[in-house]
């Protein structure tokens, strides 16, 4: 799942990206949205904020493990930035498939 959440912001598929997040990221970013659409919100928080503002061309799933701590598969993700450097992302996937974290 956390390939498809990538890929889905990869795209600007934002509603996707939403629809694949935890309760917990759709109401952050429902909050966030004030009246506005949630699915974008997400979509410009993890833009400006995750990847300060640089895009990013392609990325390779690098891995998959499960944290004890936050019980959550946690998937690496190295992201070609569009600035020429490289971005590691970090997608925690609870039980339920759904993306809780990234970072």
């Amino acid at each position: 799942m956390a390939l498809t959440w990538v890929d889905a912001l990869a795209d600007g598929n934002w509603q996707t990206a939403y629809d694949l997040s935890c309760a917990e990221v759709q109401d952050a970013s429902t909050t966030a949205a004030a009246g506005g659409d949630p699915a974008y919100e997400l979509g410009r928080y993890f833009y400006t904020q995750v990847l300060d503002g640089v895009g990013f061309t392609e990325g390779t799933f690098d891995s998959i493990e499960h944290d004890e701590v936050s019980g959550a598969d946690v998937g690496t993700f190295t992201l070609a930035m569009d600035n020429g450097e490289t971005f590691t992302l970090l997608v925690y996937v609870q039980e339920d498939l759904t993306v809780c974290d990234f970072f």
